[in-house]
């Protein structure tokens, strides 16, 4: 017998909207499992300092875009 995991429509409504054309939910739910665990295992791979890199480079072209913009 499968086992049933009791959701509410809502909550079934969204899964549904992410599940693949012709994909069994059984498929869906092992690929859904799969990629949150792969996102946690590749926490270690960015060097510490990361995020404020990013913070940076993210102003940076805020101010691009804002000179070229006002150049026009």
């Amino acid at each position: 017998m499968s086992p049933t995991i009791p959701v509410s429509e809502d909550t079934k409504a969204t899964l549904a909207d992410l599940k693949d054309d012709g994909e069994t939910w059984d498929a869906f739910l092992a690929r859904f499992a799969r990629r949150d665990r792969d996102v946690e295992s590749l926490g270690g791979f960015a060097s510490a300092g990361i995020e404020e890199s990013m913070q940076d480079t993210h102003e940076r072209l805020n101010d691009s875009f804002a000179e070229n913009i006002g150049d026009e």
